[in-house]
C-alpha cells in the first residue's frame, strides 16, 4: 500500500472525508493523528475528559475505589465512606485506593457519561455546553405550531374586535375563577375514596367496640372484685389515692422522684406499707431473704476474682512472681514501659488502712489505689512514697518497685519493719481444717497418714528466736504449710525435722499468731499447747523427699508415701444368695449360677470362670437345655448383653467344632440360639430382644479365655469387680467424670495424643487408672491414637477406676473418625478465626494453615489483625462477649499510605503509637494494599472511653513500642469499632455481612472459635451464660451464611506446674464448659450437622506444652543436678509447640467439614 505523505496543514472541516490515500481530491483530504485528536477532543488544554457522574461526596462517596474513574464532587465537607475532605466542583480520580482531586480552571470541558453531555467550568459552576430544557420549554413545537398560511386561514375565521372580549375582560372574568394550584391544594387535603371508610362502614365498625363508659364500669369492676395480684403505679401519690385496695393485692410504685419511693407495697387495711426490696446491690452473707441484683453478683465475682488468688498472710504481701516487669505507674496514671521497674499485682487494702512499701519509691514513680471493680479511683503524686493511706474507699492497690531491690517488701501499718520473704499461706477466712490439713475452702482432701506436703512448702526457716520466717534465698531449708494441731494432741516427726538450736518448731492460734517456740526437740515428738490450731516445721531440703510428720508419739524412720488413708466400704446385698464377700471382694456364690446385682460389674472381662455350669456344652440345634456329658467344656454364667450391643472374644483355643450361644431376655428365659465356629469365634453381636447370652468355654482356656465389650481384643486381664457408677456415693457420681466429645476427628497420616490428666475431673486426689479398649498405645501421661485406617470409624473404650477402693468412677465410649485426607486435596476453604489471647498471639492459627496446606488444602485466612499468615479478628483478655456489645471500645480508622511494615497486633508484640496531641494509640489491625489503606487504632485507656484530646483530622502517627512503622502519615480518620462486626449503621453488635463488606472478604466456609479462658475461669457458675454467648454468636454467624460451619475450640487449662496460677482449680470448670458445650452443640441435632466441639485442652501436655528454657530451674542442683523443673511460663499461654498441639485437634475439624 502506498505510504500516505501528502496531509492538509488545515484543520478538519465536519463536510471532510478522510482519504487514506495519497491522491487527495474534491473534499478527501488527509490529516494527521494530531489534528484528528485535538478535532475530537479538543485544542490542547480544552479537552473534554469523560466524568462518571457529578454526585455529593459528602452523603453519597462511591463504596468502591474503581481505578481512573472520575467524579465531579457536587458539595465541599468529608466523603462519607473514606472520610476524605473534598471540595465542591472539583474533580476526583480513583488512583492507587485513594481519590486524587482534579481542580479545573474555567474554561476547562467535561463529558458527563451518565448524562450524555458536555459540561465547562465557568470559575463557580459547571455549564452545559447544549440547549437547556428550560430554554427548549421557551420554544413551540413544530407539531403544535401554525404556520402562517394556516394562521391566516384560522384569523379569517375568529370574530373581528366588536364582537370580541378583551385580554383585560378576559383576566376579569377569569380572576373570579379558581385555578389549578389551588384545586390542586384543596384536593390534597382530601382523604382518597380507596383509603377511606365511609360513613355506613364506620358506623358498622364502632357499633362492636364498648363505649368509654361501660370500659371504665367494667374496669372498676373488675378492681372492686379483685382478690390478689399486682397493680402498679408511677408514684406514691397515686398508690395513695387509690380508692379500693385490698389486703391480697400486691402494689408496686415505680417511677416516683424520690427513689426510695420506688418498690413493692402491701395494704394492711388502713395503710400501705413498703416491703423490703426484693433485690439489692451488694451481696450480704446475712441476706437470707432478699435476691441479689446480676450486676452486684458480676461485681462480686470480679471483687473476688482478685481477692481469691492474693492471699492476706504472713507480713510482706509483695508477690515478686506476681510483678508485671519492665513498667511502672506514672504520676498521670498510665502504666508506662520501663526495664528497670515492675508493678505489683493488685493487694488488698481495707478502709483508712496503711500500707508502707521499702524500699521508698523512686522520685519519678507512684502508687494507684483501685475499687472493687478495678477501676482506678486514686492516683499518688509521684516522689519517694513509703506510706499510702486509703481514705478513698478503695479496696485494691498497685506499687512500683525497681527491679533492683533485693528485698522489696509491702506491708500493713506506716512503719517499715524488717524484711520477710513473701508467704502464700491462705487466711483464716479463706481456708478450712479437713483430716489435719488447712485447705482452702473450695478444695476437697482426704486423709493423710503423713502430714508433711512436699508440695506446699516455702524456702527459708523458722528463726529459732521470732519464729519468723527467716532466710528467703537459702537453698538448704524449707518450711512445711500449717499443719493443723489440737491442745494436747502428739506429732511426732523423723530425722528430716531440724532440730538444732538455730531453727524452730512453732505452734499457732486459730487466728495463726505465734503462741509457743520450741528449739533443740530431740525426742521427736511434741504435744499440742493450750489453744494450739496449727503447726509448721523447717524441714531439710536434701531430706524432704524422707521426711515423717505423723500424729502420735513415733514417726517410722522409713518413708510413709503420702497417700490418702481410705477404706473402701463395700456394699453387700441384704437378700442375695447369689453373691457372696471373699477377702473384700464381691465373687459369686459357686452354689449356683449368678448375676451381678447394681452395685458392682466387671472391670473388663466378663468371664468369671468361678461361676460355670461343669461340665456343660451348648449344642448348636439347643433349645435352652445343656449337654452335661462332655467333660472338656464348660457353660459361661449368664452375661449382659443388648440387642445391637458387641462383646469380642480372644484365646478360645484351637479345637474345631459348631457351638450353640443362647439368647435370654430380662428374666432369664430362652429366646433362641444362633451358632459360632470356637475356631473362629471373635465376635457376638446381641441379638433381637437380647438380654443376656450364655456360651460354651474349653476348659483348657480358662485361664486365658477372655470376653469384653466392643469390637476390639486386647490384652488379657483377670475377672474382677468394681463398684459401678450407679452405686458411688453422690460426691463421687457427681464430680469423677470422663470429659470428651462423644466424636474425635483424625487425620489418618497423623497420631497425635490425649493427655490423662487433661479430661478428667477428679477433685479426689487418689491413684486411679484409665484404661483404654481400641486400638491406640496408652503411656504414661499420655494416649496415642494409632492403627488408623484411612476413612473408617473405630471405638475406644475408657474406663475410669480408682485402683485404691476398686470403683468405676466413669466409663466412656469415644468414636473416632480417621478421615481420609486424600479427598480434600485440591480444594480450597476461606477460614475466619475469632479469639482471645491464644488466637492474638497467631501460632495455632497459622499452623492450622500450614498443616493443611501440606495436606493440599489451599488455605485462606480472614481477619483484620495478627501478621501475614495468622490473620484473624481477636482481643486478648477478651471473652465471647466483648464481640456481642455495641461500640466496644471506639476506634479511629486511619487513611494511610506508604506503609512499609504494618504495626503489630499480636500479643506483646502490639505497635503502640502517639499522635500530634501525644495521645497514645494501639494497633487493632486493618486491610493494607501496597502500602495504602485503613488501619484501625484504639486508645490506650483502661477504661475504654474516648481520649480527652481528640486525634488531629490528619498528620503523623509516631511509633513508641512494639512492632511497625516508626512514623506512618495518615490523611483522614472515621470512627470506628474495636468489635470489629460492630455495624455503626443499624448498631448491630453482630453483623457478618457487614464485616464482610467493610472489608472486602469472601464469604467464609468455617468460623473457627477459640475461647474459654477469660469465659470461664476458675468459675463453674459462668457456664451456662458463656454458653448462651456462644449460641448468640453461632446463631448469627449461620443466620448469614447458612452453608458455612463452625469450629468451637475449647482452651487446656493452663500449666500444670506454676507458681502463679493451680491448673487444678481451672480443669474442673473449664470441663464442666466442655459438657455444657457438647451438650448444646453435639448432641443436639440441630447443630450437630454443622457445629464440631474440637477438645483441644484434651491435646496440649500441661508440662512440656508450657513454658520456655528461661522458665526451667534446678531445684536441687546439688542432689539432682539433672532434674529440671519447668514453671510453665505464664501458666496460661502453651508455648509454640503447645499452640501446634490446638492446631493437631483443630485440622482434623476443618478437613471433615470440607470433605
Amino acid at each position: 500500500m502506498t505510504k500516505i505523505s501528502n496531509y492538509e496543514s488545515r484543520p478538519p472541516l465536519r463536510t471532510d472525508k478522510l482519504l487514506g490515500t495519497d491522491n487527495p481530491s474534491g473534499q478527501t483530504a488527509n490529516f494527521t493523528f494530531s489534528s484528528i485528536e485535538d478535532f475530537i477532543l479538543g485544542a490542547k488544554g480544552d479537552r473534554k475528559i469523560p466524568v462518571q457522574s457529578q454526585l455529593d461526596f459528602t452523603t453519597s462517596e462511591p463504596n468502591a475505589f474503581v481505578e481512573g474513574n472520575r467524579y465531579i464532587n457536587t458539595v465541599t465537607g468529608v466523603g462519607s465512606a473514606s472520610g476524605t475532605a473534598v471540595v465542591a466542583n472539583s474533580i476526583y480520580e480513583a488512583r492507587n485506593g485513594a481519590w486524587a482531586e482534579i481542580v479545573p480552571a474555567a474554561g476547562f470541558t467535561v463529558w458527563d457519561i451518565a448524562q450524555s453531555k458536555n459540561f465547562t467550568f465557568n470559575g463557580s459552576a459547571w455549564i452545559g455546553d447544549f440547549v437547556t430544557q428550560a430554554q427548549l420549554d421557551l420554544k413551540a413545537d413544530k407539531a403544535t405550531t401554525y404556520t402562517e398560511t394556516e394562521t391566516d386561514a384560522l384569523l379569517g375565521l375568529k370574530a373581528n374586535q366588536a364582537t370580541t372580549y378583551t385580554i383585560a375582560q378576559v383576566d376579569t372574568a377569569l380572576g373570579l375563577k379558581a385555578d389549578t394550584s389551588s384545586v390542586n391544594t384543596a384536593l390534597a387535603l382530601k382523604a382518597d375514596q380507596a383509603t377511606t371508610y365511609t360513613k355506613s362502614e364506620n358506623d358498622a365498625s364502632l357499633a362492636l367496640k364498648a363505649d368509654l363508659a361501660s370500659t371504665n364500669a367494667s374496669i372498676a369492676a373488675l378492681e372492686a372484685g379483685q382478690t390478689g395480684g399486682l397493680l402498679s403505679f408511677t408514684t406514691l401519690a397515686l398508690l395513695q389515692a387509690y380508692a379500693t385496695p385490698t389486703t391480697t393485692s400486691s402494689f408496686k410504685v415505680t417511677n416516683d422522684s424520690l427513689s426510695s419511693n420506688n418498690g413493692f407495697y402491701h395494704y394492711t387495711g388502713s395503710a400501705f406499707v413498703k416491703d423490703a426490696s426484693l433485690v439489692q446491690n451488694v451481696i450480704d452473707p446475712n441476706n437470707t431473704s432478699e435476691g441479689v441484683s446480676g450486676s452486684a453478683v458480676f461485681q462480686n465475682g470480679r471483687k473476688n476474682e482478685a481477692r481469691s488468688i492474693r492471699y492476706r498472710a504472713g507480713k510482706n504481701l509483695l508477690d515478686t512472681s506476681s510483678v508485671t516487669q519492665g513498667v511502672f505507674i506514672n504520676p498521670n496514671g498510665n502504666i508506662q514501659a520501663n526495664a528497670s521497674y515492675g508493678v505489683s499485682d493488685y493487694i488488698s487494702i481495707n478502709a483508712n488502712e496503711s500500707l508502707t512499701q521499702s524500699p521508698a519509691t523512686d522520685t519519678n514513680v507512684t502508687t494507684q489505689l483501685y475499687d472493687e471493680n478495678l477501676v482506678i479511683v486514686h492516683t499518688f503524686p509521684a516522689g519517694s512514697l513509703s506510706t499510702v493511706t486509703n481514705t478513698y474507699g478503695a479496696a485494691f492497690a498497685r506499687f512500683t518497685t525497681k527491679l533492683s531491690d533485693a528485698t522489696p517488701q509491702v506491708e500493713i501499718g506506716s512503719t517499715a519493719t524488717a524484711y520477710e520473704a513473701f508467704s502464700q499461706t491462705k487466711p483464716k477466712d479463706l481456708v478450712q481444717v479437713v483430716d489435719n490439713r488447712v485447705t482452702a475452702l473450695d478444695e476437697k482432701v482426704l486423709n493423710y497418714e503423713n502430714l508433711f506436703d512436699n508440695s506446699a512448702t516455702q524456702a527459708g526457716f523458722l528463726s529459732a528466736s521470732t519464729g519468723l520466717p527467716a532466710g528467703p534465698t537459702s537453698t538448704s531449708d524449707i518450711i512445711t504449710d500449717y499443719i493443723r494441731l489440737s491442745p494436747g494432741q502428739n506429732i511426732a516427726f523423723n530425722n528430716s525435722i531440724r532440730i538444732t538450736s538455730s531453727y524452730s518448731i512453732v505452734q499457732y492460734d486459730v487466728n495463726f499468731n505465734i503462741i509457743n517456740i520450741a528449739t533443740l526437740v530431740t525426742s521427736k515428738t511434741l504435744v499440742g499447747v493450750a489453744n494450739v490450731h496449727y503447726i509448721r516445721f523447717t524441714v531439710s531440703v536434701a531430706l524432704r523427699s524422707t521426711a515423717n510428720i505423723v500424729l502420735g508419739t513415733t514417726a517410722p524412720a522409713t518413708y510413709i508415701p503420702r497417700v490418702e488413708r481410705i477404706t473402701p466400704t463395700l456394699v453387700t446385698p441384704t437378700v442375695n444368695p447369689l453373691i457372696q464377700v471373699v477377702d473384700d471382694k464381691a465373687v459369686a456364690n459357686t452354689s449356683s449360677i449368678t448375676v451381678l446385682n447394681n452395685n458392682y460389674v466387671p472391670a473388663k472381662n466378663l468371664f468369671d470362670k468361678t461361676a460355670t455350669l461343669d461340665p456343660a456344652f451348648i449344642s448348636s440345634s439347643g433349645t435352652g437345655s445343656f449337654t452335661t456329658g462332655n467333660p472338656n467344656y464348660e457353660v459361661t454364667d449368664y452375661i449382659r448383653l443388648s440387642e445391637g450391643q458387641n462383646i469380642t472374644i480372644s484365646n478360645t483355643g484351637t479345637t474345631a467344632g459348631v457351638f450353640g450361644i443362647y439368647t435370654y431376655d430380662a428374666n432369664k428365659n430362652w429366646i433362641s440360639t444362633f451358632q459360632s465356629s470356637s475356631s473362629s469365634l471373635a465376635l457376638i453381636t446381641g441379638q433381637a430382644g437380647s438380654y443376656y447370652i450364655r456360651l460354651s468355654v474349653l476348659k483348657s482356656t480358662r485361664d486365658v479365655f477372655q470376653m469384653e465389650y466392643g469390637i476390639y481384643s486386647t490384652d488379657y486381664q483377670p475377672y474382677r469387680l468394681v463398684s459401678s457408677q450407679e452405686s458411688l456415693p453422690d460426691r463421687l457420681h457427681q464430680t469423677n467424670k470422663i470429659v470428651l466429645p462423644g466424636k474425635i476427628y483424625m487425620k489418618s497420616n497423623a497420631t497425635p495424643s490425649m493427655y490423662l490428666d487433661n479430661f478428667v475431673s477428679a477433685p479426689i486426689k487418689e491413684p486411679k487408672s484409665l484404661y483404654f479398649n481400641g486400638k491406640g498405645k496408652l503411656y504414661e501421661r499420655q494416649w496415642n491414637f494409632e492403627g488408623k485406617v484411612a476413612g473408617t470409624t473405630s471405638e475406644v473404650v475408657i474406663d475410669y477406676l480408682s485402683d485404691k477402693v476398686e470403683q468405676l468412677y466413669d466409663k466412656q465410649t469415644i468414636s473416632i473418625e480417621n478421615i481420609d485426607i486424600s479427598s480434600n486435596n485440591g480444594k480450597s476453604v476461606q477460614i475466619l478465626a475469632v479469639g482471645d489471647s491464644f488466637t492474638d498471639m497467631g501460632t495455632w492459627v497459622s499452623e492450622t494453615k500450614t498443616l493443611l496446606q501440606s495436606d493440599g488444602v489451599s488455605v485462606t485466612l480472614q481477619g483484620t489483625m495478627g501478621a501475614s499468615g495468622e490473620e484473624s479478628e481477636n482481643l486478648s483478655g477478651g471473652k465471647m462477649e466483648n464481640f456481642l456489645i455495641n461500640k466496644y471500645n471506639v476506634s479511629r480508622v486511619c487513611t494511610v499510605s506508604g506503609v512499609t511494615t504494618k504495626p503489630a497486633t499480636t500479643f506483646g508484640a502490639v505497635g503502640i503509637y502517639t499522635d500530634g496531641n501525644n495521645t497514645q494509640w494501639r494497633s487493632i489491625g486493618g486491610i493494607l494494599n501496597g502500602g495504602s489503606g485503613q488501619l484501625s487504632f484504639a486508645y490506650v485507656s483502661s477504661t475504654n472511653s474516648d481520649p480527652a484530646t481528640e486525634m488531629p483530622a490528619s498528620g503523623v502517627l509516631t511509633k513508641v513500642s512494639g512492632t511497625g512503622d516508626s512514623q506512618i502519615t495518615y490523611t483522614s480518620w472515621i470512627v470506628g469499632n474495636r468489635n470489629p462486626f460492630y455495624n455503626p449503621a443499624t448498631s448491630q453488635a453482630l453483623d457478618f455481612a457487614y464485616y464482610k463488606t467493610r472489608w472486602g472478604f469472601a464469604t467464609p466456609d468455617i468460623l473457627a472459635l477459640q475461647f474459654t479462658y477469660n469465659d470461664i475461669f476458675r468459675f463453674s457458675e459462668r457456664v451456662p451464660t458463656v454458653v448462651g454467648y456462644a449460641k448468640q454468636i453461632i446463631d448469627a454467624f449461620r443466620l448469614e451464611y447458612p452453608t458455612s460451619k463452625i469450629i468451637f475450640s475449647i482452651e487446656p487449662p493452663g500449666a500444670r506446674y506454676n507458681l502463679a496460677t493451680n491448673v487444678d482449680l481451672f480443669l474442673n470448670p473449664f470441663l464442666e464448659f466442655a459438657k455444657a458445650m457438647k451438650v448444646q452443640f453435639e448432641d443436639n441435632s440441630s447443630y450437630s450437622n454443622f457445629v464440631i466441639i474440637a477438645p483441644s485442652y484434651a491435646f496440649v501436655d500441661l508440662v512440656n506444652g508450657y513454658g520456655t528454657s528461661s522458665n526451667v530451674a534446678t531445684p536441687n542442683p546439688v542432689r539432682y543436678p539433672n532434674v529440671n523443673y519447668n514453671f510453665g511460663g505464664d501458666g496460661v499461654h502453651p508455648n509454640t509447640t503447645g499452640m501446634q498441639q490446638i492446631a493437631d485437634c483443630v485440622v482434623p475439624c476443618v478437613h471433615k467439614l470440607i470433605l
